[in-house]
């Protein structure tokens, strides 16, 4: 597997819907772009009132080298939103040791609705770009939010993704200050 620094985002067609891959890396620096398009994508099957059978928006972390906690909260609220009374439009497709490799630190393997093979594509996969230029404060609460939802799932890691999340809270607040923003 190739060493790298930041994920490669790539979307493809399935038969359901479609495939978000992650080679690399997936850092706080990729995780709001991915976000905001598998959550897009999840609310227009909402809209819709599909309760699908399969998975309409699958993560393929099989190329997947290390995720970090601000995209690991992603997954969490993702699924938080989505995944609920027995339907699951959302998965993550790894091979068992990949999936245990980046999810069970954070005990997400329990959570996280697993596929063991990833469906297969149709066509070309479009990269998914990420932002070079990013606000401070969208960025600052992104990963604020993210790991508020991994703080949420507790387990051994719980009170620290907690304390991260309040200190960003803390510094939110103080930069909306200097900037004049709260009244």
């Amino acid at each position: 597997m190739q060493t790298t620094h930041a994920a490669q985002l790539e979307v493809f067609r399935t038969a359901e819907g479609c495939l978000i891959r992650v080679v690399g890396r997936g850092t706080m620096r990729e995780s709001r772009v991915f976000h905001d398009y598998a959550r897009r994508c999840l609310e227009a099957v909402a809209e819709d009132g599909v309760d699908p059978r399969e998975p309409l928006v699958v993560i393929d972390l099989s190329e997947c080298e290390r995720l970090d906690s601000t995209f690991l909260g992603c997954l969490v609220d993702l699924h938080k939103r989505f995944n609920r009374g027995g339907a699951a439009p959302f998965a993550v497709a790894a091979p068992p040791e990949v999936a245990a490799e980046l999810l069970r630190c954070s005990r997400l393997d329990r959570l996280l609705p697993l596929c063991r093979e990833t469906p297969t594509t149709a066509g070309d996969g479009a990269p998914l770009l990420t932002e070079s230029a990013v606000d401070a404060r969208d960025l600052g609460r992104h990963v604020m939010e993210c790991h508020r939802r991994l703080a949420e799932q507790g387990g051994p890691m719980g009170e620290a993704f907690a304390r991260v999340a309040d200190q960003l809270e803390r510094e939110l607040m103080d930069l909306d200050r200097t900037r004049g923003v709260i009244e």
